[in-house]
């Protein structure tokens, strides 16, 4: 493990990770608190931000877990000369005497009946302990059984310079994607299903900075929450395998309806075999992910997929409100059911998601001859050039020319992961890309990752 520090504001940081715990303990009916102590309320340190995350999710999962109401959970950020103190308090059960020694031991299990009954695996805290000595810090906790638990974490102070932080703000600045922020906005509600409590809350984390978020811990309750008319979802991120309802069977059903079929997914999964039915059951519109995957990439492809749906949005605006009714007849509507016209977006049928398949099916045909192009579709589908255009921008949000590089960029990544090439020359060949350079920067843009961080 490599520490990777960065210039980080303390006070934000943790106030942050400690925000996206409240909707937890506020369903337990826990008194909770925060309390951050430092000389300068400015204060930034370099962090190792993954790692520190990482550290205090743990602390605070477990005290939550080990803590009833009328219990309290607090945790306290303690600056001192040389070192910041990490401190998560609970009022639970405690550590028995015998197991407080080994708890930052790997696979450690307690050997105590009632402990037994809450699982885990032991390697939450010895990670932690590997974490401290990676940061030249400490990690240890005190505990009275029946009483509650302390766990501290103590790490070196480092300070970043004035200078320092002018540099990565700027540098900040030069890595937004700001024109497709600009485009689409921030006025988004996502739903975020997945069972595991930590990734489910590191995704919800993520996300809230920028779009309003909603969460479920299993298909069924995203079910649940996707037919709720007052929550409006406008793009889902799953995981695949969790208990009830699996997020392949909950994409089934949300693609077997008009409505649902013009909401993007985003499907999490940690198996490659799994792809494959993800990419059977999307239509280049919608988008996975391999888990371990990182924060640009998962912010990357949520943008993307939101572009597309502003760009569908707009055309309905624009275009699709005229197919439903004559100007006379809009002017007669009352205004508010022609507000909900104007801010709703068209529902795609079965023909349709037949339609794109075809399209789709022939597309890939083509894409290794650098002289595809969007004349070869509408000739194929035997429609005029502007009635093909507007059906495929109708479906995808995409004009013909990026729903082809779409398709290229798609069938990229999938021969990356599968590795059945050993340099992006290769792959620039086999889908029609000009030059590595110019497909990878596509790549990049698209996906948050370098094509050849796959070739590692």
């Amino acid at each position: 493990l490599d520490l990777k520090e960065e210039a980080t504001p303390v006070s934000q940081f943790f106030e942050h990770i400690f925000s996206v715990f409240e909707p937890q303990l506020q369903n337990q009916q826990l008194d909770y608190e925060l309390n951050i102590q430092l000389e300068d309320e400015n204060l930034h340190l370099f962090l190792d931000r993954n790692k520190l995350e990482k550290i205090v999710n743990n602390f605070l999962s477990n005290a939550i877990k080990f803590t009833s109401k009328p219990g309290k959970v607090t945790l306290t950020i303690i600056e001192e000369t040389a070192i910041l103190k990490i401190l998560v308090s609970d009022t639970g059960k405690g550590v028995h005497p015998n197991d407080l020694p080994h708890i930052f031991e790997r696979f450690y299990q307690s050997k105590q009946p009632d402990v037994m009954a809450y699982g885990g695996t032991g390697i939450g805290l010895a990670l932690v302990s590997e974490f401290a000595n990676l940061m030249n810090g400490k990690a240890y906790a005190e505990s009275s059984l029946g009483e509650g638990s302390h766990f501290f974490f103590e790490l070196p102070k480092k300070i970043a310079s004035p200078q320092v932080l002018l540099n990565i703000s700027d540098q900040l600045e030069e890595d937004q994607n700001t024109e497709l922020i600009d485009a689409i906005g921030t006025d988004f509600n996502i739903l975020v299903v997945e069972d595991n409590h930590d990734m489910r809350n590191f995704v919800v984390s993520l996300l809230k900075k920028r779009y309003k978020v909603l969460s479920a811990k299993n298909g069924l309750e995203g079910l649940e929450q996707l037919s709720n008319p007052n929550n409006h979802i406008h793009l889902v991120i799953s995981d695949v395998m969790m208990p009830e309802m699996d997020g392949l069977t909950m994409l089934k059903h949300i693609k077997s309806s008009d409505k649902g079929r013009g909401i993007p997914v985003i499907m999490l999964t940690a198996l490659a075999a799994e792809q494959d039915k993800l990419q059977a059951l999307t239509v280049g519109v919608d988008d996975y992910l391999t888990k371990p995957f990182s924060v640009q990439e998962l912010l990357i492809r949520v943008q993307n997929l939101l572009y597309n749906y502003v760009q569908r949005k707009n055309w309905f605006k624009t275009e699709g409100l005229e197919l439903i009714s004559s100007p006379q007849q809009k002017t007669a509507q009352p205004k508010t059911q022609q507000k909900e016209l104007e801010e709703a977006i068209p529902s795609i049928s079965i023909e349709e998601q037949e339609w794109l398949k075809e399209v789709e099916t022939y597309a890939k045909t083509g894409i290794g001859n650098r002289q595809f192009n969007a004349t070869q579709l509408y000739l194929f589908m035997n429609m005029t050039e502007q009635t093909f255009r507007r059906h495929l921008r109708k479906l995808t949000g995409m004009t013909a020319n990026k729903y082809i590089r779409e398709l290229r960029l798609q069938e990229a990544r999938k021969l990356l992961e599968q590795k059945k090439y050993s340099s992006i020359q290769q792959i620039c060949s086999s889908i029609g890309f000009s030059t590595p350079k110019y497909f990878s920067k596509q790549f990049k843009e698209r996906f948050g990752k370098n094509p050849s961080e796959y070739l590692k």
